[in-house]
């Protein structure tokens, strides 16, 4: 148990000097409160009595009101403090400070290997850090430092004003504040196992109104009319949650009410003992209404004390779910040698895979097995093959979004994993099968992160078929995509959308460019525009084209052909086409509709 504890303290402290790297201010300013908040009960403890008392030994007017007056005058200042201090400025900075560690999360998302992020328990983790700052961590943890030792000095004072008059009212005091200290730790104990087990259906529950709220199934929603459908999902995922707590209150219901039943018999016990003594003259009125502050003020205090051990071992609980989710690492090998400058006009690169295979789910089917090539530089490759055949899969282990499960794949003679994951990506420019465009302006759109170039984005958008539509934007490159962010967002066509990723694709000028059905989106004059603009283009890169439509082999220098999940040849298209029977039918099968 100790061992536990000294963990759990371990990681509160952690968590608070993380806290206080993000936002000190905070940190400092709350501590400060915190400490007035607990302290200021002893004014409100000992300024009465000295009234009561002087009042009833009919004491000078004038010491009467001055002691009135510093009464009013600490309380005024206590709320004035509480109004501008803790209402406002810890309030706004506190939400700030969730914002930032939310932020730190959704980063820590985006870092993730694509394997990763793609599984249900890396999302479930997501979703239980996120919570964890939501359920107000933050302070708990402020208030847990700083409130206990607050209420140390508290109780200190407290047991010595109480134990003048009843020492066995404090030891009373003391038993049944561990009691429902006892209690009350149980109970939240089950309230972290319950919010992990609901953490999890609420993973559903979101998913379910991202669908509800989102664009991806926006037009089969209307069409087939499915909101009410998916709601009824929604309403069976928060009856799971219901009976879960259902479950949960039933449980401790009984002992809450114990814990009530004990805390107010002790209470009002010890009010009534002390009105006892007042009424015999054991002690004065003024002793009495003090007394009946400090009884309230030392069990208060005491419970706060007892329940910090609890609230240490609770929040290492939640701080766990947080740090479980933030120390995820990288499944990948990674090393960290520099990568040769990334530019489509210098060095030729040459990448090869060596007995490459890949499947995406452990124990699952091979989605590619045995490929053994070379690419050669500044080609244009048509990949081509049937559904499913492992294309975009090809493209995937290039990016190395994923790693092979056994093979090597290798750039200029070196192990991709040799270099840093990052450098080596900076090879590549590509517009993917399931490509989207983000919400912010044209500009960023095109040149992400990097320096915005308007001739060289000309161009490209010139060849793309788009710039007359930009020189209608009455903020040109400056206009909103969508209208997430800006009432005043274009919204665009499909083909539109797609001719941006390819100018976003070619910005970034890199040697290699991957296009996964570049054209799907296009007329057949925008796609034959694009082939051209492309064949334009390719001086200096290498080009990999996955197209299902076969016209593309005959802009290529090679096609690659992938069939049974392995690349089965690798050649012109003339040549496979002669020696390779089933690609002669799979071509066929196309081709014949329009001879």
């Amino acid at each position: 148990l100790f061992k536990r504890f000294w963990d759990a303290c371990r990681l509160n402290f952690n968590y608070l000097g993380e806290l206080f790297h993000e936002n000190p201010a905070f940190v400092i300013i709350s501590w400060v409160t915190t400490t007035i908040q607990t302290l200021f009960p002893l004014v409100n403890i000992i300024l009465p009595k000295l009234v009561i008392d002087a009042v009833i030994a009919g004491g000078k007017a004038d010491h009467v009101v001055l002691l009135v007056l510093i009464l009013f005058a600490a309380n005024a200042a206590y709320g004035l403090f509480n109004a501008f201090i803790s209402s406002q400025y810890l309030a706004v900075r506190g939400s700030l400070s969730c914002m930032r560690f939310l932020t730190k999360i959704s980063r820590k998302a985006a870092e993730l290997d694509l394997a990763q992020a793609e599984r249900k328990e890396t999302r479930d983790k997501m979703e239980m850090a996120r919570n964890v700052i939501y359920r107000g961590i933050h302070n708990d943890i402020i208030q847990l430092v700083s409130g206990t030792i607050s209420a140390l000095a508290m109780i200190a004072t407290t047991i010595g004003l109480l134990a003048s008059a009843s020492l066995w009212i404090v030891g009373a005091i003391v038993a049944t504040s561990v009691l429902c200290t006892v209690i009350n730790f149980r109970i939240e104990r089950d309230n972290v196992d319950l919010e992990c087990e609901n953490e999890t259906i609420m993973t559903q529950l979101n998913y379910y109104e991202a669908v509800l709220q989102g664009k991806k199934f926006i037009k089969e929603i209307r069409l087939y009319n499915l909101g009410g459908w998916i709601e009824m999902r929604c309403k069976e995922t928060i009856d799971r949650i219901r009976k879960n707590i259902t479950a949960k209150n039933r449980k401790w219901s009984g002992w809450r009410a114990a814990e009530s039943l004990v805390s107010n018999t002790m209470n009002y016990g010890a009010y009534l003992t002390y009105a006892l003594m007042a009424l015999t003259g054991t002690i004065t009125l003024g002793d009495f209404t003090m007394y009946f502050q400090a009884v309230s003020s030392f069990r208060s205090n005491f419970n706060h004390v007892l329940s910090a051990f609890a609230k240490v071992l609770l929040n290492a609980e939640y701080i766990r779910a947080y740090r479980d989710f933030m120390d995820l690492s990288s499944e990948m090998i990674t090393a960290s040698l520099p990568a040769p400058a990334a530019t489509a006009d210098t060095d030729a690169h040459t990448i090869s895979f060596d007995d490459v295979s890949f499947r995406y789910v452990q124990d699952g089917p091979l989605v590619l097995e045995h490929v053994s090539l070379t690419i050669a530089p500044h080609q244009v490759y048509a990949i081509v093959g049937e559904n499913g055949s492992g294309k975009t899969t090809f493209l995937n282990l290039l990016c190395r979004f994923y790693d092979p499960v056994s093979g090597t794949i290798r750039i200029d003679g070196q192990p991709i994993q040799s270099f840093d994951i990052q450098a080596y990506r900076n090879y590549f420019g590509a517009i993917f099968q399931k490509f989207d465009n983000i919400s912010f302006t044209l500009a960023d759109n095109i040149a992400l992160d990097h320096p915005f170039d308007a001739s060289t984005v000309d161009t490209l958008m010139q060849n793309v078929g788009m710039l007359d539509y930009v020189n209608t934007l009455p903020d040109r490159y400056q206009t909103y995509l969508n209208k997430d962010l800006d009432d005043d967002g274009v919204m665009l066509s499909g083909g539109q959308n797609q001719r941006i990723a390819i100018a976003r694709a070619f910005y970034r000028n890199a040697p290699f460019l991957l296009l996964d059905e570049p054209t799907s989106a296009l007329d057949p004059m925008a796609e034959d525009a694009l082939i051209r603009f492309i064949l334009s283009q390719a001086a200096g890169k290498t080009v990999f084209y996955v197209s299902h439509r076969l016209a593309s082999v005959h802009i290529a220098d090679k096609v690659l052909y992938i069939h049974n999940h392995t690349v089965e040849d690798l050649g012109t298209h003339k040549e496979i086409y002669a020696r390779n029977e089933s690609y002669r039918a799979f071509y066929d099968a196309q081709a014949k509709y329009f001879k």
